[in-house]
């Protein structure tokens, strides 16, 4: 890598790293920890190994490398846009807001060097699109990840909370198959704990 690329992937880091280290997520609930997207993203990111690990070790051939790239760059776009409710992600405005997140990637990561930059966004491309176990794995750690946090901030005792739970058990009903489908009764009973103190 010359100066000029070092430059560049530096000052890429270092924005990425700004921006999603302050942009909060679940910005229309009040909440008791405010989550960040970066911290977000590493909870996705370990999820999705945990569940990458115990996939190959039962004889599942799953591509663990482009798991957690995809985990890694999936929120990317929000270091500029910020986080949006996924309640408000539907339809239409889920496609404009796919079209201006593709136009944000795209101008992070156009100072990058070449190749870099085409990872990244071959990476980001596969985001939604593919329909590989990949790309379930990924969607399905994201959800998790903030069905755990919507779940810890319930433990606190925000009850502010219990209305997203209840969205989280639905949406995570779509993979209710194999391994995750054993983590989302785990996170069901967790619930019905919760709700019982």
């Amino acid at each position: 890598m010359n100066e000029v690329e070092s430059k560049e992937v530096f000052k890429f880091v270092i924005n990425t790293h700004k921006a999603l280290s302050q942009i909060l997520r679940f910005s229309t609930i009040p909440t008791m920890h405010k989550q960040n997207v970066a911290e977000h993203s590493y909870f996705v990111s370990l999820i999705a190994w945990l569940i990458c690990t115990r996939l190959e070790n039962e004889g599942i051939e799953v591509d663990v490398a482009k798991v957690l790239k995809l985990c890694l760059v999936h929120d990317i776009p929000e270091s500029i846009s910020g986080d949006m409710p996924r309640s408000i992600k539907q339809g239409e405005v889920r496609k404009m807001v796919e079209a201006i997140e593709d136009k944000i990637f795209d101008a992070m990561i156009g100072d990058l060097p070449t190749d870099m930059g085409i990872e990244l966004k071959e990476s980001y491309k596969r985001w939604g699109i593919e329909g590989t176990i990949e790309e379930k794995i990924v969607k399905f750690s994201d959800i998790l990840e903030s069905a755990i946090y919507c779940l810890c901030e319930r433990e606190m005792g925000n009850t502010n909370m219990d209305r997203v739970i209840d969205n989280m058990v639905i949406w995570l009903g779509d993979f209710e198959n194999g391994m995750m489908e054993s983590l989302v009764e785990e996170y069901k009973r967790r619930v019905s704990c919760v709700e019982l103190l």
